[in-house]
């Protein structure tokens, strides 16, 4: 190791992972025992949609901005934006696609509760695409611990909701809102 910054971007990112997969384990045992197969299954028949338009909407870019960007520059700073806009907006385009393409999508399988599953779970593209600069800049600046707190209690919070609403008796739709 070069230095002290290198081994404490190692040792946040291991503690991130161990903590993010570890709620998932927890939450993926919870929410098998107070849900039935076919809700996971309904979810799982979206994932190449989601997956793709995930993929389609950050295009790559957040890599480009921390491989590309040095520092504070008033070129960075416009770049940033630039990718921000062209994220949201390509997430926000793929929403609008999948959202017309919905009531097809479930046609296609033969289960009408797939249209507004689809909607919801595809309004997530944009948050996510609204995350893909200050990810970057976190990565870049080399600032871990704070990504790894984000991640960390973006997860803590997305099992919560997700637990409380199969508790609650919510079905498929806290897979939605997880």
């Amino acid at each position: 190791m070069k230095n002290n910054a290198e081994r404490m971007g190692i040792l946040w990112t291991g503690i991130e992972k161990v903590v993010v997969y570890g709620i998932n384990f927890v939450q993926g045992v919870i929410l098998a025992r107070l849900l039935c197969p076919e809700d996971f299954g309904l979810t799982a028949m979206l994932g190449i949609f989601l997956g793709l338009g995930g993929i389609l909407a950050e295009s790559g870019l957040g890599t480009a901005l921390v491989i590309g960007v040095r520092g504070r520059s008033p070129d960075a700073r416009r770049l940033e934006r630039q990718v921000l806009a062209w994220t949201v907006g390509t997430a926000a385009a793929i929403y609008a696609l999948l959202a017309v393409t919905a009531p097809w999508c479930a046609h296609w399988y033969g289960k009408p509760l797939l249209s507004p599953i689809l909607r919801a779970m595809a309004a997530g593209l944009v948050i996510n695409a609204l995350s893909v600069v200050a990810t970057a800049r976190l990565t870049r600046e080399q600032r871990f611990g704070r990504l790894a707190w984000a991640n960390g209690l973006s997860s803590i919070v997305g099992a919560t909701v997700a637990i409380a609403l199969a508790w609650k008796g919510c079905g498929v739709w806290s897979i939605v809102g997880m």
